[in-house]
């Protein structure tokens, strides 16, 4: 959609609060096609995460990886979302968190951790995630040595793995 003006985006953040999920989700989408993330936007996309409705959490998270804010409360709310109970909201937060190309050590340590999540969707996108930010961090090489050592026996260690492979390529 690209630059728009301030009354379209207004206006989209007005059917964040609609009682219907399908229309929170589209305006959420919408907000991230929009490339304007200014600070209403993103607050609007952050208090969204905490929606009832797995589908719009999922959205809000996608949008606010397409807007690439890596401000502090946008890197937190997502790793919080790494948490969520539904598996497409954490394998959609892992994403986002990959796209802001922010590697600082509460990134790379929480995605880490997800190479141990339950779902395989999740800790695929994870380690998606990770070779992504491995350009931007020394330390993810021998982070993921150390935790491929201390998981070698555990039926998820591939994840970290294939993430080695990725960065030393």
């Amino acid at each position: 959609l690209g630059s728009v003006n301030d009354s379209v985006v207004q206006a989209l953040i007005a059917l964040l609060k609609d009682n219907d999920w399908n229309v929170r989700s589209r305006a959420a989408a919408s907000l991230g096609q929009l490339d304007n993330a200014n600070d209403s936007v993103v607050q609007a996309l952050i208090a969204l995460l905490k929606d009832d409705d797995w589908n719009v959490r999922y959205r809000a998270a996608a949008s606010l990886g397409q807007l690439g804010s890596v401000n502090d409360s946008v890197v937190q709310a997502l790793i919080a979302l790494l948490k969520d109970n539904d598996w497409n909201v954490r394998s959609r937060a892992a994403a986002s968190l990959g796209q802001l190309d922010n590697a600082n050590d509460s990134v790379v340590q929480a995605l880490i951790a997800l190479l141990k999540d339950d779902d395989w969707n999740v800790r695929d996108r994870a380690a998606t995630s990770l070779g992504q930010l491995g350009a931007q961090s020394n330390t993810i090489e021998s982070l993921l040595v150390h935790w491929v050592e201390i998981n070698q026996t555990a039926s998820f260690v591939s994840y970290g793995i294939d993430v080695l492979h990725t960065l030393v390529r």
